[in-house]
């Protein structure tokens, strides 16, 4: 367990972390809970291929876990498999389907191949569940900017801060001067 928290706060040294990580996977195989950490562990400092190949030894002892199909989701988004990672929020939507963090993450990956409306309506869902989830308005904030829909993209961005303030990326979501 103090090795898990550990893995959890970023404390200690990462590298002997994970090594135990490794080993607690080894010693019990039919537990998802190392890989889970250890993939998390990965996704925190940015080694998608580590994070997918954690969540998928997870994967093999404990087939539709949420979280570790989440974290699979965001590496292979995070390495351009976007079309898996799609499939992979869904699954995790349709388990929970009350987690706003689940659309938003929907919503960024349509995104992220073009596709608009399935990203805004993913987005709107999340909003649906939570009016205040910063995380959804300043993904259509950003969906606006894509489009460049500057009111749009002004409107969430203003509601992001209202939620978030501060938030460094809202301040990428203002009209250019000649189109204010």
């Amino acid at each position: 367990e103090g090795l898990i928290r550990q893995a959890e706060s970023g404390e200690g040294n990462v590298e002997r972390i994970v090594e135990e990580l490794i080993d607690l996977g080894l010693a019990f195989p039919e537990s998802p809970l190392p890989w889970r950490h250890l993939s998390q562990v990965f996704l925190d400092r940015e080694e998608w291929k580590r994070a997918r190949a954690a969540a998928d030894q997870g994967l093999k002892v404990e087939p539709g876990d949420v979280e570790l199909v989440n974290n699979r989701a965001v590496a292979l988004g995070r390495l351009g498999d976007h079309e898996a990672a799609i499939v992979g929020f869904k699954h995790c939507i349709e388990r929970e389907p009350r987690n706003t963090a689940f659309y938003c993450r929907l919503g960024d990956t349509y995104r992220q191949l073009k596709m608009y409306e399935q990203a805004e309506q993913a987005l709107h869902q999340a909003l649906e569940i939570d009016p205040r989830c910063a995380p959804a308005l300043l993904g259509l904030a950003v969906l606006n900017n894509d489009r460049e829909e500057w009111a749009g993209c002004v409107y969430f961005g203003e509601l992001a801060l209202r939620y978030v303030p501060g938030h460094p990326e809202t301040c990428h979501c203002s009209a250019p001067p000649d189109r204010a």
